[in-house]
């Protein structure tokens, strides 16, 4: 019997930087294994997730890349997001991308 491997982690590709875009689209490189992705996006002034979700890779239309619009609207402010990517076997997070919306 063989025991199935946490995934790679994921690599966070966009938003960065400044938006104008109160509503963007995440994506990120797909990890090797990864069944599904949880999707964290954080309003850095407070410290409190504006958007927290497991995602299926179908979902996420995962090939080599991951792209997901969360049904959430942005305040002005900054903000970072992050991916952990997850299977039968356990999780591994990325690092975390850093974006202002003005």
């Amino acid at each position: 019997m063989s025991v199935a491997a946490t995934p790679a982690a994921p690599a966070p590709v966009a938003p960065s930087g400044t938006l104008a875009n109160r509503t963007p689209t995440y994506s990120w490189w797909a990890a090797s294994g990864a069944t599904q992705y949880y999707l964290q996006i954080v309003n850095r002034a407070t410290n409190v997730a504006v958007y927290q979700s497991w995602i299926t890779s179908s979902a996420a239309a995962c090939s080599t890349n991951c792209s997901f619009r969360p049904a959430v609207t942005l305040a002005v402010g900054n903000y970072s997001w992050r991916v952990i990517a997850g299977n039968a076997a356990g999780n591994t997070s990325s690092t975390n991308l850093y974006f202002t919306v003005q």
